[in-house]
């Protein structure tokens, strides 16, 4: 397993869509293809983060979430925390209902620095490939829904329309449900189909910062959280059961079921 995602100078290069309600993608698939068509549908006693105080404006994030968790940045290094798994044959997909948490993100430059939360599908085997979906923040609260292709280095990315701070939204990576195709759904919504130049064989499932200056999505009274976890494989869709990893012991993560993972930044409350 090797962590995916790299941003530096990608909102420059990236198609912009920004219009609400765009058209989803027709979709279509032979009975033998990975994912089964289907809009997952929130989990029974799915948790909702509280609503934080509100907090005196501040240049590095737009929402109010979080704080600044005062660290050294050393950008552009990357930083994770979550859970992965690779079930030794093709994944189909990755969905999880994630919570659009609004993180400090460390001004360097407006386009410098991120913070995201995804899913992923990807080859363990080769660093160069990946497919996810997720939210990103980058300085002075600019927030996207985004999608990321990374076929052995030939890298697509598009930005979307964010789903509101402090929601939650099911984010699916898809293999195959458009033949030859990573598709990307938000809330069940088809929003983006690329070429998929891989077969991905693990399914991954992160928070992600690019300093240590940044805060890593949730604090440990409001956590960012990945709810109703799902990965497909042999013919259906399993719990995603996965093993956990993070990149510092600033972060916390907490594993209450073989569908649910918590993270934070022990640097911050909320």
């Amino acid at each position: 397993m090797s962590y995916r995602s790299r941003w530096r100078g990608l909102i420059m290069a990236a198609t912009m869509a920004l219009a609400l309600g765009l058209a989803a993608f027709a979709q279509g698939y032979p009975a033998q293809a990975a994912p089964s068509a289907r809009t997952p549908q929130p989990a029974a006693g799915a948790r909702a983060a509280p609503h934080p105080a509100v907090l005196p404006a501040r240049p590095d994030a737009g929402g109010g979430d979080g704080c600044n968790p005062r660290r050294a940045n050393d950008f552009l290094t990357f930083r994770f925390d979550g859970w992965y798994r690779d079930p030794g044959t093709t994944v189909g997909g990755v969905y999880s209902d994630i919570y659009n948490y609004s993180p400090w993100v460390y001004y360097i430059s407006a386009q410098d620095s991120a913070v995201a939360a995804w899913t992923m599908v990807d080859l363990s085997s080769n660093a160069n490939t990946w497919a996810q979906v997720g939210w990103v923040e980058f300085p002075l609260g600019k927030r996207y829904v985004f999608t990321q292709t990374n076929n052995n280095g030939s890298l697509i990315t598009h930005y979307f329309s964010p789903k509101p701070i402090n929601s939650q939204a099911y984010y699916t990576t898809l293999y195959n449900n458009t033949p030859g195709h990573f598709s990307y759904q938000v809330s069940g919504s088809t929003i983006e189909v690329d070429p998929a130049g891989f077969t991905p064989n693990e399914g991954q499932n992160f928070g992600e910062t690019h300093s240590f200056a940044d805060q890593m999505p949730g604090g440990y009274n409001q956590n960012e959280y990945f709810n109703d976890t799902h990965i497909y494989y042999s013919g259906g869709w399993h719990n995603f059961s996965g093993t956990v990893a993070d990149s510092s012991t600033a972060y916390g993560y907490s594993h209450p079921s073989s569908t649910e993972m918590l993270i934070w930044d022990k640097a911050c409350p909320n």
